[in-house]
């Protein structure tokens, strides 16, 4: 069942005010923070979508626990990093049966809605190098983000900083669920196929696939298509 504008989370903690977006992994929803004030992103798998894929037979009860797992995982590891231009984790919560991660809010824009027009090499290089900065971070704990793109890059409303955002937190859990989970353009090579190893690398690639498009304005070439 989906959250509706004014529902309360937590005995009243959290009230829901919109839903920010869906994909096959996670909802996304801005609410109200009325203990704390201001405003949070609160994000939970989408239980809706699961439920399906367990009918239809594509992934099994036991997959979906583990899934489920691995959610609340990778966000134990996301609140590891402490980097200006990470999105914070806040702390996780059950709600029901729903597991749930609390997010820091960024108003302002995509780097992805930036880009529709080209922007200056100069403002272009600095979210880059914030961006390769915020990885550092992740590699250095010996993680991977995995889907870089302008999508996934918010530009603080007023402010010339970007933060890296939607770690989809369950990357690398192979079951049809979590296949071609990357955009074409931004993923490298070795994301087509499970079997290749993945490092920082996987990340610098699509970091500069994300310095050509915001220069340029136009989607980088599939690299599955040109094979380098």
């Amino acid at each position: 069942m989906n959250w509706t504008t004014g529902q309360q989370l937590q005995n009243g903690d959290y009230t829901i005010k919109c839903e920010l977006g869906r994909g096959r992994f996670g909802v996304t929803y801005l609410a109200k923070d009325n203990k704390n004030g201001g405003d949070t992103v609160i994000k939970t798998l989408n239980y809706e979508q699961l439920d399906i894929q367990i009918k239809t037979h594509q992934i099994t009860p036991e997959e979906k626990i583990k899934l489920e797992t691995r959610f609340l995982d990778e966000a134990d590891k996301l609140r590891r990093y402490n980097h200006p231009h990470i999105v914070k984790v806040k702390k996780t919560f059950k709600e029901g049966d729903r597991s749930c991660i609390v997010l820091e809010y960024i108003p302002g824009d995509t780097l992805n809605r930036l880009v529709k027009r080209v922007l200056p090499e100069k403002e272009a290089l600095r979210y880059i190098q914030q961006i390769g900065s915020a990885l550092s971070e992740v590699h250095k704990h010996k993680d991977l983000h995995r889907d870089v793109k302008p999508d996934n890059i918010m530009i603080r409303a007023g402010k010339y900083d970007a933060v890296l955002i939607d770690f989809e937190l369950v990357r690398g859990f192979e079951h049809p669920l979590s296949r071609q989970a990357t955009e074409v353009g931004f993923a490298a090579l070795e994301l087509y196929t499970p079997q290749k190893d993945k490092g920082a690398y996987t990340d610098v690639y699509a970091l500069a696939a994300t310095l050509y498009a915001v220069l340029t304005g136009e989607k980088p070439p599939d690299v599955a298509l040109t094979g380098c």
